[in-house]
């Protein structure tokens, strides 16, 4: 008798933890071979309770598959659900509405470059990856659904059904603002003469990035601002469960893309001095944003405005006509004009067409220390 009941014992035990190996990694625990009911109630307990305490893990940052003991494991989760509600985007996004309804040409997507298609694609391929990789929308997603079921059952095992063994969890960690580079004011003279910046990178004794250089620390910086892990839920146009503003959460830094020969053989290398956003919807006439900081969209209530410089007219009027970037250069400055585009999922929430001109960046690089001009 006492051997069937250790062998009892024994049988329970394997299913239970059968059953939890199987969920954590994905697949349907395996019913129970015995037909008691006491051993099928507590496995579908325990199924329960794992699928309850997956997501609480995940929202909290855990590694997946950690059991969860709070006891108060329910309460946790309407917690979760009320700090993290559906909220409409139709108020803050109520002025491009508005200049829309009296410009409608504005929400057209205009005929874009070849490039520039080719570019959109790629974003939108970059920020379906990001989503896949960072699952903070996931976890959103499965928050207010309650779908543990479906995110249990998906296929695949382990971590190999989470790409990234600790996921960020709902709460992002604020960040301060980032500040541009501090460098000395060049006058008219030191910035030197007009310089056509190539193609592609090629040796030279000037010592310039490429185009294709400075359109990648564009696309970075796309992708830092528009990064779609900050977007949240979607349940419905406009409705949306942990939006954050649009921001650069880490600095965007020019070596990490002008790639030798732009990095220089004098010990010289070119700094970000100012990058900052123009806005098309919300004022009368296109509009820069002033900051001493990378752009924030939080701040831009308070932020002065300033008229578009002659070059950021024509770098705008280029963009308009379907380019993706415009640049002018001389010895020692870059400046650039680059767009922000309507990716598939921006329209999600805002108003337009895929490839819609939503704004741009206008940037300006200054070489440090600068080449010295012969004369």
């Amino acid at each position: 008798m006492k051997t069937f009941r250790a062998m009892r014992s024994f049988g329970l035990g394997l299913v239970l933890t059968l059953a939890v190996s199987a969920a954590l990694d994905g697949a349907e625990p395996p019913q129970p071979a015995s037909d008691d009911p006491a051993v099928k109630a507590k496995v579908e307990e325990v199924r329960k309770a794992l699928r309850r305490a997956m997501i609480l893990e995940m929202a909290r940052g855990s590694a997946p598959g950690k059991f969860a003991k709070d006891p108060d494991l329910l309460d946790a989760l309407e917690d979760l659900r009320r700090r993290h509600p559906y909220e409409s985007l139709g108020q803050r996004l109520a002025y491009e509405t508005e200049r829309i309804r009296q410009e409608p040409k504005l929400a057209s997507a205009p005929r874009l470059a070849d490039d520039t298609a080719k570019q959109l694609d790629e974003l939108e391929r970059q920020q379906a990856a990001q989503l896949q990789r960072e699952r903070r929308v996931e976890l959103l997603r499965l928050l207010h659904a309650n779908e543990v079921e479906q995110f249990i059952a998906r296929s695949g095992f382990g971590l190999e059904r989470v790409p990234n063994p600790k996921p960020r969890g709902l709460d992002l960690t604020p960040v301060e603002p980032i500040p541009l580079a501090t460098v000395s004011p060049l006058t008219a003279e030191d910035m030197g003469v007009a310089t056509v910046l190539p193609k592609t990178a090629v040796a030279g004794a000037s010592r310039m990035p490429s185009v294709e250089q400075l359109d990648a620390l564009h696309r970075g910086g796309l992708m830092s601002f528009l990064n779609p892990n900050l977007f949240g839920h979607v349940k419905e146009h406009g409705q949306v469960a942990g939006f954050e503003p649009h921001q650069f959460r880490a600095a965007l830094r020019p070596e990490a893309y002008l790639q030798e020969p732009a990095k220089t053989a004098g010990g010289e290398r070119w700094q970000l001095k100012r990058l900052e956003l123009v806005g098309l919807l919300k004022h009368d006439q296109p509009a820069v944003y002033v900051s001493e900081h990378l752009p924030r969209m939080d701040q831009l209530a308070k932020a002065k405005v300033r008229s578009l410089s002659a070059f950021e007219e024509a770098g705008l009027k280029a963009l308009r006509d379907g380019e993706q970037l415009k640049t002018e250069a001389t010895t020692n400055v870059i400046r650039m004009v680059g767009a922000l585009r309507a990716t598939k999922q921006c329209l999600e929430c805002h108003v337009g067409e895929r490839g819609t001109l939503l704004g741009a960046f206008t940037y300006e690089m200054q070489r440090d220390p600068p080449l010295p001009l012969v004369k």
